[in-house]
């Protein structure tokens, strides 16, 4: 069974049952994988058998004025990386500070996608649009990053609650101006204090946590389409 997404299919996940929602959405309608994307669904392996090699995390903390040509980066990079997750691609969005209209971020496009299995994740794919995989350096999670664009790709099982939680913390700084001001004045203040992208991470949970608290979302999470583009979704 499938549910239409875009101009994409993709299975209908047990998550999305889980939090009543009849189906999964692109924000946008893509093309249909081309002849080279559907060529990079073959060579699926286990890539967390291999050694991962990481490149050093930058130091400093940047944060610069909101920039449209985050949701056109999403645009392009959603596609391929579904193409290349294959049907173990469940559902796609973009989140992170760069998905909310209007707020400063660091410049780097976060992409979550949810998949059935890690153990069926086409690394070698993934590895061939030039992401570098980063392993479990997320928690529950897995993460690959590349450096142009500058994308970070987040992949989570179905049934995470990290997965419901990012999505509500995202659409409660696009539907509340109070709280997307708020967090714009505490990441600035934060990136002055800290050079550690962790530790400067640690030091937002509190303000997330009461931010996802106060969205009411809970488990029943809506995970419908995103604002359209040029729509800052904000109140």
């Amino acid at each position: 069974m499938t549910g239409t997404v875009g101009e994409h299919t993709c299975p209908k996940s047990r998550m999305v049952r889980q939090y009543l929602v009849p189906r999964v959405h692109f924000p946008y309608a893509f093309s249909q994988p081309s002849g080279p994307q559907r060529a990079l669904q073959s060579g699926r392996l286990d890539g967390w058998s291999r050694p991962v090699r990481l490149s050093p995390m930058s130091d400093g903390i940047t944060i610069v004025p909101y920039d449209p040509r985050w949701v056109e980066t999403y645009g392009r990079e959603a596609p391929v990386i579904t193409a290349a997750l294959g049907d173990n691609c469940l559902a796609i969005h973009h989140f992170g500070s760069t998905a909310v209209p209007g707020l400063a971020a660091k410049p780097k496009v976060d992409i979550l996608a949810v998949v059935a299995s890690f153990a069926r994740l086409n690394v070698v794919g993934l590895e061939a649009l030039g992401f570098e995989n980063r392993g479990e350096l997320i928690p529950t999670g897995r993460y690959f990053s590349k450096q142009s664009p500058a994308v970070h790709l987040h992949l989570f099982e179905e049934g995470n609650p990290a997965v419901w939680r990012n999505l509500a913390f995202r659409d409660r700084l696009r539907s509340h101006e109070g709280d997307r001001r708020a967090y714009e004045s505490l990441k600035r203040r934060l990136a002055a204090e800290h050079t550690d992208g962790m530790e400067y991470c640690r030091a937002k949970g509190g303000f997330i946590e009461a931010a996802i608290g106060r969205s009411g979302h809970c488990r029943r999470f809506d995970c419908g389409p995103a604002s359209p583009p040029g729509s800052n979704g904000l109140k």
